[in-house]
């Protein structure tokens, strides 16, 4: 079992070179759960039999309660999840019909509004992608990505603010809500001179990375995870 607590994008600093900000770092656990990292259990959801990748079924998407229209035949081949993937992917046709579903929900500020992704077991509401329209006050999808062919996949920007776990033993993908423990680690587990370079506190020294705790790891930012978003049966 592989548990991660991803961190924001690498973002990158100035247009004057290359250097990136990778932004706060994650952490990676093997073998289990890692509860301190966690805000209530884990949902999980079996992978489809008959592929080699980390794929879902897909139930639905929405905003908060609401369920948008969308033929269910988008979705029968399921979600990736794919922690090589950069952002959220849906199919064509999807963030109309969130929008839609959207414009029923009155806001008044960003954080009223979730998109709702239902996988089989598992409730994914996740921040970012729908925003509080600042005329007409309700929620509006912003962010339009979609795939022309293929399946939809939940990507880093999707994944990037939840707590994750691949586990092949069992066949299954974990979701669980981030607690606001944030994700530090001791300095020598940073095994290259980049990589300690961002987590603060920490410096390289010679052949390791050098000091006690990294400070300033991710943390919860308002995406949850609960069994269900709406009805679909």
């Amino acid at each position: 079992r592989l548990a991660f607590s991803p961190a924001p994008p690498p973002l990158p600093t100035g247009s004057d070179h290359n250097r990136i900000d990778y932004g706060q770092p994650g952490l990676m656990s093997l073998g289990g759960t890692d509860t301190a990292l966690t805000a209530g259990r884990v949902y999980y959801s079996k992978i489809l039999q008959g592929t080699k990748y980390f794929a879902l079924r897909l139930q639905g998407v929405g905003v908060n309660e609401q369920h948008a229209s969308v033929p269910t035949a988008a979705f029968a081949s399921g979600m990736i999840v794919d922690t090589g993937s950069t952002q959220l992917y849906l199919p064509y046709g999807a963030w109309t019909a969130i929008s839609a579903a959207g414009a029923k929900i009155r806001c008044h500020q960003d954080s009223d509004c979730r998109l709702s992704i239902q996988v089989q077991g598992a409730c994914l509401k996740l921040v970012d992608f729908v925003k509080c329209h600042p005329q007409h006050r309700v929620c509006s999808a912003l962010e339009q990505r979609g795939l022309a062919y293929g399946q939809p996949m939940l990507g880093f920007a999707g994944m990037k603010d939840l707590y994750l776990e691949l586990d092949l033993s069992d066949h299954q993908v974990g979701f669980a809500t981030r607690s606001n423990k944030a994700c530090n680690a001791k300095c020598s587990s940073f095994l290259t001179k980049i990589t300690c370079s961002f987590a603060k506190g920490c410096a390289w020294e010679g052949t390791q990375c050098g000091g006690g705790m990294s400070s300033g790891g991710s943390k919860s930012r308002g995406s949850t995870v609960t069994a269900e978003c709406f009805n679909t049966r």
